[in-house]
């Protein structure tokens, strides 16, 4: 089974970048991603996701990678795709699940 990785560009630098994946996923309220760990060196975020309506959860890493103007965001399984994924959603579901994590650092970005 393909693995699956999700990356998304940022016009903004690394560092302001980490800062609002760490505040969008450590949200109290409809946090996408339950922290457990995270690295200001390497600008890691280490915790497991939380999909669909019964809680199901799969363990994620997403990393601030410096890129020419900006940052990009990579969210990738911390372990083998076929154990991450849910039964019940395709790839596809699944990937869509881990966009709003994009999307909240995209609205905390905009807030400033």
């Amino acid at each position: 089974m393909k693995s699956l990785q999700l990356e998304r560009f940022y016009p903004a630098p690394p560092d302001v970048v980490y800062s609002a994946l760490v505040e969008a996923a450590g949200g109290r309220r409809g946090r996408p991603v339950r922290v457990r760990k995270t690295d200001t060196y390497t600008r890691t975020v280490s915790g497991k996701l939380r999909s669909g309506a019964f809680g199901t959860r799969g363990d994620v890493v997403c990393q601030v990678i410096p890129s020419d103007g900006g940052s990009t965001i990579r969210i990738t399984p911390n372990h083998v795709a076929s154990e991450f994924l849910v039964p019940n959603l395709t790839p596809r579901a699944q990937a869509r699940r881990l966009e709003g994590l994009f999307d909240k650092v995209s609205a905390v970005l905009q807030d400033g």
